[in-house]
């Protein structure tokens, strides 16, 4: 009988610990290697003198930002496109941060909007540009 006791508790163990390495895995889980191949650094050649940067955040905490504030992703290609029409000289590049555990799902909104707006979309974290500034939107349309 202390046998089988011993041996029950031994399988809960066990099982409960695979289960903290799955939920441990599941919660670190590195980004899909498709978000790694569709955002790429920007070019070297792209300008990165005096411009404000266009900053798309998709935090893990769900939602879509906007250089820092919250937005619906189906008004990013009209919000693109008055920048542009605003400053036609305007490099027509955006850039993106994804959290690890937003799904693929979540960025194609995204980079169909871009699409459709003319605009290239790069990896925020692989551009080499340490600090993306808040751009109030009132200032980038007259």
């Amino acid at each position: 009988m202390e046998s089988d006791r011993s041996d029950l508790v031994g399988l809960v163990a066990a099982v409960l610990a695979v289960a903290g390495a799955l939920a441990i895995g599941l919660a670190h889980r590195p980004p899909s290697p498709q978000r790694e191949d569709q955002l790429q650094a920007p070019p070297a050649n792209w300008p990165r003198g005096d411009i404000p940067l266009q900053l798309i955040e998709l935090p893990d905490s769900g939602g879509y930002l906007y250089n820092t504030d919250p937005f619906d992703p189906r008004t990013l290609a009209q919000r693109l496109r008055d920048i542009v029409a605003s400053r036609p000289e305007f490099p027509r590049g955006v850039y993106v941060r994804v959290g690890s555990h937003r799904s693929e799902a979540d960025l194609q909104p995204v980079l169909a909007a871009a699409q459709q707006a003319g605009w290239r979309t790069f990896d925020a974290d692989k551009s080499g540009i340490p600090i993306f500034h808040r751009v109030p939107p009132e200032s980038l349309v007259r």
